[in-house]
């Protein structure tokens, strides 16, 4: 569906699929925009990534990150265990304070997936943007 609608809107797309820690085919400052969709919400090495996406992007360019809204997993699991916030998955200000730390510049922050079903957002889109070089 990207390519077809890309090709539509006469543009030039790359997709590449695999783990975002394992950037080592795109020389630095070269991509113009990376997004990561539900890829991010399990990985050990937040930083380690978030280093390897700032390093491919060229300067200024955007970022685009969704997850699993961290407050989505909390309250009673269904063997009855109670799931406290940060427990099982990063908190919002972790997850904040690693982009910072790797020179992101948060644009837009929506949570996302409240409704008659679910009191607490289900989703997170984070948009940065790299600064520096």
């Amino acid at each position: 569906i990207l390519r077809v609608a890309a090709a539509d809107a006469d543009v030039s797309v790359e997709c590449h699929e695999g783990d975002l820690g394992d950037l080592g085919f795109a020389p630095s400052g070269t991509i113009d925009v990376v997004l990561a969709v539900h890829t991010l919400d399990d990985v050990d090495d937040l930083g380690r990534i978030l280093r390897q996406v700032h390093r491919v992007l060229k300067p200024g360019a955007p970022f685009v990150l969704v997850l699993d809204h961290p407050f989505a997993s909390v309250g009673p699991s269904p063997d009855g265990k109670i799931r406290r916030y940060g427990e099982d998955q990063r908190t919002v200000g972790e997850l904040l304070a690693a982009l910072d730390r790797s020179n992101f510049r948060v644009e837009s922050f929506d949570e996302l997936g409240v409704s008659g079903e679910s009191a607490v957002p289900t989703t997170l889109a984070v948009k940065v943007r790299k600064q520096g070089s």
